[in-house]
């Protein structure tokens, strides 16, 4: 992994949300990003396809897209150096990163392929949710300015946001049309892992 992909990866717009510099407490790191922590930790072979999916654009918090970033940095030969992350890890987020990178938790996946694409979805899909709810104030906001024709295009690019989400959420309520390991039962919303 060189440095074009972490380059590569950074170009992608972070979301717009309120004061995401701010500390994070274990308790509230997303879930879905600390997963995509976990999975990367866990299994950095993925570290390309994370960069390449374009994940750190998905992540809401500075830090926490600053450690996935540096995860992807030191992904080399198959391992990363969680002492080096750690290291560069800011010490407010130290350690809640720390705990997630260490938990080990995906260790034993039977498929961490579809974990990361099932991470991804979530991510991604609450990406359009919180830009589909800023396309509807914008909207509220150009109808009171009296743009209707602005609040008109604003309402049905949300819409289309809308549905965007409901075709992800739903592609990942079907079951695998590949074969199952042994002991999956392909049921929806079953983990890889």
């Amino acid at each position: 992994l060189d440095g074009a992909h972490v380059d590569r990866a950074l170009r992608g717009a972070a979301p717009k949300t309120a004061d995401m510099s701010a500390p994070v407490e274990l308790a509230k790191l997303p879930p879905a990003q600390a997963q995509l922590l976990t999975l990367l930790a866990d299994h950095p072979r993925l570290a390309t396809r994370i960069a390449d999916a374009g994940a750190l654009g998905l992540i809401e918090h500075d830090g926490v897209r600053r450690v996935l970033a540096r995860m992807i940095e030191v992904a080399r030969d198959g391992r990363i150096d969680v002492a080096a992350v750690l290291e560069d890890t800011p010490e407010d987020l130290r350690d809640a990163v720390a705990r997630v990178v260490l938990s080990s938790s995906f260790s034993e996946c039977e498929d961490p392929e579809r974990a990361l694409r099932e991470t991804l979805a979530g991510l991604r899909g609450r990406s359009l949710d919180r830009r589909a709810t800023e396309l509807r104030e914008e909207s509220r906001r150009a109808e009171e300015a009296g743009d209707r024709t602005r609040a008109r295009e604003l309402a049905l690019e949300a819409v289309d946001l809308d549905r965007q989400r409901r075709a992800s959420a739903e592609f990942l309520t079907q079951p695998d049309r590949t074969e199952e390991p042994a002991g999956r039962t392909g049921r929806p919303h079953e983990q890889p892992c």
